[in-house]
């Protein structure tokens, strides 16, 4: 058995594509094999030194498909991934024509590369040297939100999938692999990946005992904890202060999947299950969505009506309103977050991700210096999307749920116009950071075709005081006012 995990040889000509790679599967739990050109690749192979391989076309002395060619005909069997550039047809024919298991495009999409690796690793598992026992058929369960109903009211922390005759097998070194078929807990059957982001990937799965489907949402272990905790950590933990640091975030996951549930609104998605894998991903069970997200809406129609605006954004508000009242801030409201859920009844706005924000800092490193004048203040990750964060959170200062109200103005400012106020065209995100801190142009200078008077309602939820601000219910007041002027 191979205590250090799979071993995954990684062939490119690149350099920092190659130490990119290998950074990356390092913390999933590899142990990660170099090779610049097609030689040293066939050398790794004929020692059998990968249990898979990524292997490049494009290299100098012997390309990939030739070191592809010289170890099948070799005998090797090692599943090996053809590496090709985007739209190489051609390429990828004659990879799979020489016995590649797999290919992917680059640029990498690294979590398409690590599914990839991985499903390569599962479908010869039994004679991988690595690979482990079946568990007993029972797990461990810990007191988790209540989950639907017939449920049990329980989570567990405990991963497991099923193989084809149907016994429960723990992933080689301990990893997770969402798969199609894959069960959590022995309830959540993952039917297949319908969503993904900087939190993780969503799946449409079905709850074995209700024989109903439900949205299962494996958030990425690596960015859970504080993001202040992850940038000052230079020494990784190990042994109890591991189990501790687990420990502490898995509580943490509980007590935040508590008070998403705790949000019983018809506008916010439910919340009916949180738990934690074995491998420290973590997970919520929430509610089956169908239709397009806000974010899919402008990219469609780039603007929208001012009544259309209000009929979408007032329900976000009161869904807000209803987690404000229960002490709880989203913290990441933005359009990707908002769905248009489709359903017999017709269309039902839902706010998604309550409490995952603060689990998650999905957001940007912002120097805490450029913003109190502070030159010997370190760097923080502040949970968010950038473009809709409100300024008293750039600074480091106390907020409420206005800085929620804030995110919906700059919405407002999207659906009306067809751009956010604060864009940096290089992509700078600390420029944008030091936008937030700015009055943004009007929204009628952007969209000649509204009406004057909209400015000042937009703007009056972008104030950059979040004591001159609107919270919740007073915005929603301020939106049917708006509806006059349609």
């Amino acid at each position: 058995m191979i205590a250090d995990g799979p071993r995954l040889l990684i062939a490119d000509d690149d350099d920092g594509i190659r130490g990119l790679l290998t950074k990356f599967f390092t913390k999933k739990g590899f142990t990660v094999l170099g090779a610049s050109t097609g030689q040293e690749a066939v050398n790794h192979l004929l020692a059998g030194a990968a249990d898979v391989a990524v292997l490049d076309v494009m290299m100098p002395g012997m390309t990939g498909l030739q070191a592809l060619e010289v170890v099948r005909e070799a005998g090797v069997t090692t599943p090996i991934i053809i590496a090709t550039a985007h739209g190489e047809s051609d390429a990828i024919v004659q990879a799979l024509e020489l016995g590649a298991d797999d290919y992917v495009p680059k640029p990498f999409d690294l979590a398409v590369l690590h599914a990839r690796v991985l499903v390569r690793l599962r479908a010869v598992k039994a004679s991988l040297p690595f690979a482990m026992p079946p568990p007993p058929s029972s797990s461990p369960t810990n007191p988790g939100v209540a989950g639907p109903p017939g449920s049990g009211g329980r989570t567990s922390g405990v991963s497991s999938s099923s193989n084809p005759d149907g016994q429960a097998w723990e992933e080689p070194s301990g990893i997770f692999i969402p798969a199609e078929g894959a069960v959590i807990d022995g309830r959540y059957e993952l039917l297949r990946p319908i969503g993904k982001g900087s939190f993780g990937v969503v799946w449409r799965a079905r709850h074995r005992g209700l024989e109903a489907d439900v949205a299962v949402k494996l958030l990425n272990p690596d960015s859970t904890g504080s993001g202040t905790e992850r940038l000052d950590s230079t020494v990784p933990p190990t042994g109890s202060q591991l189990d501790a640091r687990q420990k502490e975030r898995h509580d943490e996951l509980r007590r935040e999947g508590v008070r998403a549930a705790r949000v019983q609104h018809p506008h916010a998605v439910r919340v009916y299950d949180v738990g934690a894998l074995r491998d420290g991903t973590p997970y919520l069970v929430m509610e089956l969505l169908d239709g397009l997200t806000v974010e899919e809406l402008v990219r469609q129609q780039r603007v929208v009506s001012i009544g259309r605006a209000v009929e979408i954004l007032i329900p976000v508000l009161e869904a807000l309103a209803a987690a404000h009242a229960e002490g709880v801030i989203h913290r990441d409201v933005k359009p990707a977050n908002v769905m248009l859920h489709k359903s017999g009844k017709g269309e039902t706005v839902k706010v998604l991700d309550f409490g995952v924000a603060k689990l998650v800092d999905v957001g940007v490193e912002i120097p805490i210096g450029h913003m109190t004048g502070d030159s010997e203040a370190s760097s923080r990750v502040v949970a968010g999307s950038p473009a809709y964060l409100a300024p008293e959170r750039l600074r480091g200062t106390p907020y409420d749920g206005r800085a929620d109200v804030y995110a919906v103005g700059i919405m407002l400012y999207e659906l009306l116009t067809g751009q956010v106020p604060f864009i940096s065209p290089d992509g700078d995100l600390m420029k944008v950071a030091i936008m937030h801190l700015k009055q943004p142009v009007p929204p009628s200078h952007k969209n000649p075709s509204l009406p004057g008077g909209v400015d000042a309602f937009v703007l009056r939820l972008l104030q950059k005081d979040p004591a001159r601000r609107p919270n919740a219910l007073e915005a929603i007041e301020l939106l049917k006012d708006l509806l006059d002027l349609a």
